[in-house]
């Protein structure tokens, strides 16, 4: 998980908490209030395994490096997430392009300002940070090549990108039936000026510095 986060951040040769800090352009230091749709009549609910920590718990994991901890915090999370995608209403997938590896980036940035908070309160505002842009609906998965290299994106998020690319003035081609040379293009171009690396993919770096 540790070189998985690496590789996402794009940087190796920094500290760990370094890296996951620097990844995340937006801190989401105020996540909206955490949405509980089920709790005893006091508004009380248990919590099982490391959700129940607070978050000055997961930041010690992360400055240590240890390997078990955080994979404990990262599968505890998918799966919050993924529990979110069975039962929130109008929800297909609630992160649709983020990794793993970038939700556990932004939970560090609010867990370093909020370190006394619990784990799961701080999953919750994030989730409720990132439902707005959640894909309600099934969406066919796609694979955008440049050359030898490829990545996996659902379409609705191609033609995402395509909108804010368009908005942020580069000129892309009005469908997204193929992804073609223009397409790639364009951004590169994005990137150039974001100074990410120049892929002409959709990736991870990518949809985050235009969907921050």
């Amino acid at each position: 998980m540790l070189r998985s986060v690496l590789a996402a951040a794009g940087e190796t040769r920094r500290p760990f908490w370094m890296v996951i800090c620097l990844c995340v352009a937006v801190a989401l230091l105020a996540f909206p209030p955490v949405e509980t749709h089920a709790a005893d009549p006091e508004g009380r609910f248990a919590v099982d395994g490391v959700g129940s920590r607070q978050c000055e718990d997961f930041i010690k994991a992360v400055k240590s490096e240890d390997a078990v901890l955080l994979q404990a915090f990262g599968s505890w999370t998918n799966g919050f997430f993924t529990g979110a995608n069975v039962y929130e209403e109008d929800t297909f997938d609630v992160t649709p392009w983020q990794t793993s590896e970038l939700l556990l980036a932004k939970l560090v940035k609010y867990c370093e300002a909020n370190p006394k908070k619990r784990y799961v309160n701080a999953v919750g505002r994030l989730l409720t940070a990132l439902k707005p842009e959640r894909l309600s609906r099934s969406s066919e998965l796609v694979s955008p090549r440049v050359e030898q290299r490829a990545v996996f994106v659902y379409r609705e998020t191609l033609e995402r990108v395509r909108e804010a690319l368009v908005e942020a003035g580069y000129d892309v081609p009005e469908t997204v039936a193929e992804f073609g040379p223009e397409f790639a293009d364009a951004l590169v171009a994005f990137q150039r000026d974001r100074k990410l690396p120049l892929t002409g993919l959709p990736d991870q770096p990518t949809l985050n510095a235009l969907f921050q």
